[in-house]
């Protein structure tokens, strides 16, 4: 007989009636993750996502996702800091903002898409920042649009629509 699993403490979103998603700290024994199939390791979560930005480009990055998109630049290990980039806080995840070398990233449909309130509000500030806005395909239950960031990047911004 196995012995039983050690819980553990992961992000957890929990679905709220208006479609958007609550994020939680939850303590769960593993076994019990939804969707996920335990061979002697379960995937408990998100720790973090990484977009690239092209090389010389930290400083521009810094200046769109920390002033234009209002996020928080947190610190780099030290270790890793002399491969350029920055890491941000969104909420209680990471986005990694990563430099790569001769990449289109406009050639991908790869995105983050960020969970908002007042959509509207983004879209007229983005547009009042020079960004170009394109409107997302319909989800029931949301409103949503996209743009490239200044670095070609797909970023999608997401609202819950009330029920």
């Amino acid at each position: 007989m196995s012995s039983p699993a050690k819980p553990v403490l992961v992000d957890g979103f929990r679905s709220l009636q208006n479609g958007c998603m609550s994020h939680e700290k939850l303590v769960v024994d593993p076994r019990e993750v939804e969707g996920s199939i335990d061979r002697g390791g379960v995937v408990v979560g998100i720790h973090h996502v990484q977009i690239t930005v092209p090389e010389g480009q930290d400083g521009a990055a810094r200046d769109f996702y920390c002033n234009v998109m209002g996020l928080r630049e947190i610190e780099k290990p030290k270790a890793l800091k002399g491969r350029g980039g920055l890491w941000l806080a969104v909420g209680d995840l990471q986005v990694h903002v990563g430099v790569e070398i001769g990449v289109n990233q406009e050639a991908t449909k790869a995105h983050v898409a960020y969970q908002v309130t007042d959509i509207a509000k983004w879209r007229d500030r983005l547009e009042k920042a020079g960004v170009t806005i394109v409107d997302s395909v319909a989800i029931p239950g949301f409103e949503r649009f996209e743009f490239r960031d200044p670095f070609g990047n797909r970023v999608e911004l997401i609202q819950g629509l009330e029920q």
